[in-house]
Parts: structure tokens; sequence; C-alpha cells
């Protein structure tokens, strides 16, 4: 069952997602972000450790969110070795296949939804696609994932950019 969380990313993803969790009873054990002052920031608010270093992440976790930008993913992907631990981005655009070297469980956990940290979003609303690259971890993701939103469905990395591209293009007119 996955009850401790490491936040990758301090930004408005980050933000939600963690207030989500802490209100669901999951437990944030770790943030990472760039600057200290964002970390310690989002920590303070999530109540948990934090970090801005990607070597000294913790390795107690039982899943690993990266929530930052889709360019930063791959970067951030390079910099961690988690073995078997499940780490997942929240990328739309961004394949599963970016974490194939960080660790033998991996997937992506996709709110399809633009968020701010001034308003935090009713999450039970917001759809999730989930994959994983073993069925166990597709299982353990949805499951997660239903706790937080009663949208959720199964889409893998080519489905989920072209929802995404869609999203973006009915987004911006």
């Amino acid at each position: 069952m996955l009850k401790k969380i490491t936040l990758i990313g301090s930004g408005n993803v980050a933000h939600n997602l963690g207030h989500t969790f802490l209100a669901h009873g999951f437990e944030i054990d770790e943030i990472y972000s760039r600057t200290s002052k964002n970390a310690k920031k989002l920590a303070e608010k999530l109540k948990s450790n934090y970090t801005c270093e990607l070597s000294e992440i913790n390795k107690k976790s039982d899943l690993y969110i990266i929530a930052a930008s889709d360019d930063a993913i791959e970067e951030i992907a390079e910099q961690l070795n988690l073995k078997n631990k499940l780490i997942v981005h929240t990328s739309g655009s961004v394949g599963i296949e970016v974490l194939k070297s960080v660790s033998s469980n991996y997937g992506s956990f996709y709110p399809l939804q633009t968020f701010t940290q001034s308003h935090l979003a009713d999450i039970s609303q917001v759809p999730f696609c989930i994959e994983g690259n073993t069925k166990e971890n597709k299982i353990a993701l949805m499951e997660l994932a239903t706790k937080l939103s009663s949208k959720v469905i199964e889409m893998d990395s080519a489905q989920r950019r072209s929802l995404h591209l869609a999203a973006v293009f009915t987004s911006n007119f």
C-alpha cells in the first residue's frame, strides 16, 4: 500500500497534490526543490522534510512523484537511482520510458487539470490518467488515484500525449 510519498517539485502541481494527499491521510515524507526557499515553504505546509539535493532524497517512501516541468523530468530522472521504488511523473506529454533507468517500477500519474498555488483545486473532480510499467504498478496507481478522484482512467503514453495536446489546444482557445 502506498502511504509515504516524496514529491519531487514544489510548484503548482506538487502544491495541490501534496495538500490533497495530506487531507486523505497520506504522509508527505519529503519535498525536493532546486531552491531551499521553495522546498522549505511547501514542506512546512505539508509537515514534511525537504531537500535541495537529488542525491540526498530519502529512500524510505513508497512512492516518488516528479511534479516538475516537462523539460525537467529527464534531467531529474538522470540524477535518481531508486532501484525498486515506484516513481511516476505528472506529465501529459512525456512517456513513462524516461523513468526506466531510475527504477524497475515506474509510471505516470497525470491529473488533467491546470493548477495554481493560490487556489486549491477540488481534486475529487479532476480526471487522472494512469499508466504503470507493470500490471501491479498500474493497479497500485489506480487504487491511489481512486482515493483522490472519482474520474480515473488507464491511458498509455501515446493516448496521454494526444489528450494533453487536445486539452492545451482547448484551454488556449
